[in-house]
């Protein structure tokens, strides 16, 4: 074998554009009310699996008027993705109007003392359940519009 040598010539040239990862969210758009009542509803109420006319179906970002009473109960399941279920994660309300209690897994994680809208971040643990319940129970003034304004995503806490 001889000894060789190559020269390469080599311009700079501009990075390639990229675009950042992103990571997934959920978007959790199908929530279930109940009857609104004059008397404060325990969140974490069981809904029988075959009741279907007692809850209505509802789409947030929607204000429903409490016309018959002060309180309802909004609950909905929903599916982390694996790593929000090996990580937790976060879950981000976008306007909720009224005083609320967010319970998760039938634990209260946050509790909004003011009627006004806001929007409101809490955290989830990690857990080895896949499917997740979160009952958001909101007061307001008999008559006036309330409950979940916006969109509610769940995301990973890196987000």
């Amino acid at each position: 074998l001889q000894q060789a040598s190559v020269s390469i010539n080599v311009k700079e040239v501009e990075p390639i554009p990229a675009v950042a990862v992103a990571s997934p969210y959920l978007v959790l758009d199908r929530w279930r009310v109940s009857p609104f009542s004059s008397n404060k509803i325990d969140a974490n109420v069981e809904v029988a699996a075959y009741d279907q006319n007692t809850w209505q179906s509802i789409r947030p970002s929607q204000l429903q008027t409490f016309a018959d009473g002060n309180y309802a109960v909004y609950r909905t399941t929903f599916k982390p993705y694996a790593t929000q279920r090996i990580n937790g994660g976060k879950i981000v309300f976008k306007a909720i109007t009224g005083k609320a209690e967010i319970w998760i897994d039938k634990k209260l994680v946050f509790n909004k003392t003011t009627a006004a809208t806001e929007d409101v971040v809490v955290d989830f643990p990690a857990s080895t359940n896949t499917d997740r319940v979160i009952s958001v129970l909101i007061e307001t003034d008999k008559g006036s519009k309330a409950g979940l304004g916006g969109l509610i995503t769940v995301k990973a806490f890196d987000e």
